[in-house]
């Protein structure tokens, strides 16, 4: 499984691109940052884009996708995600007002987006095999279990104090690592708890309980502004499994 990371972080700047994770060439997970960085060529091999929410910062990137395929191509790209944000999709941001809407452009015969809810299981998605795992942001989230042959990765998307993400990451035996999204510095708990982020310490005491102390993680989504604070407290946690996710870097799994 390889893993490009297109952009790894939780606001823009000159420097810092927003979430967006592509795995093989073909499957984007999130679309934060899509068509500022790939060649054309690599826009046509994307066949999917799973989402974890619709937040812009993780969406903005699919509608330029949307915009190019239309204006080059006309191949269809398939959208999947929870049925919850499927449904946010295409009432708020496909719907002609805020963006066109490209599921039934140039007509629902041929539209280059294609919407596709996620079963309670595991999706076939080229190859892969996804699961979403609702967790706790302001709206409706998940993250993901991405699996190819045995090979396993997580990814926790947005989100504050949530369960059930941890509960399978602990029973997954085939884990490779795990893309967790830490916003905020950890004096800034009340504002990341009320918006559904992570800190350096929730993301440890998540650690802790849940016995992933061997599992290791890439941190990512930090707020630029912060990013020396956080990483100041990631150092001295002194936890060897942590590591900071680079943007443009490519993993294998």
């Amino acid at each position: 499984m390889k893993i490009e990371v297109l952009g790894c972080y939780g606001n823009v700047t000159r420097r810092c691109r927003t979430t967006a994770y592509l795995i093989n060439n073909k499957v984007l997970f999130d679309a934060g940052t899509v068509t500022e960085v790939l060649s054309p060529e690599g826009l046509e091999r994307i066949t999917h884009v799973c989402l974890s929410h619709i937040h812009l910062d993780h969406i903005k990137g699919l509608c330029a996708l949307a915009e190019e395929r239309f204006m080059s191509t006309g191949q269809s790209v398939t959208v999947t995600a929870d049925k919850p944000v499927i449904a946010a999709l295409s009432e708020q941001v496909f719907n002609n007002s805020l963006w066109p809407d490209f599921t039934s452009i140039p007509d629902p015969k041929r539209a280059v987006v294609c919407l596709k809810a996620m079963g309670p299981g595991y999706t076939a998605v080229a190859g892969l095999r996804v699961k979403a795992i609702s967790v706790n942001h302001r709206i409706h989230t998940t993250g993901f279990m991405v699996k190819e042959k045995s090979k396993a990765i997580m990814m926790t998307s947005d989100t504050g104090w949530t369960e059930h993400f941890w509960l399978a990451a602990r029973r997954e035996r085939n884990l490779e690592f795990i893309i967790a999204h830490v916003a905020f510095p950890s004096r800034l708990h009340n504002p990341a708890f009320m918006s559904g982020h992570m800190t350096p310490t929730m993301l440890l005491e998540r650690i802790d309980t849940f016995g992933l102390h061997q599992v290791p993680f890439f941190i990512a989504h930090m707020k630029s502004i912060f990013e020396p604070e956080i990483r100041k407290e990631i150092k001295k946690a002194g936890r060897q499994n942590l590591r900071f996710l680079k943007q443009g870097s490519v993993l294998y799994a």
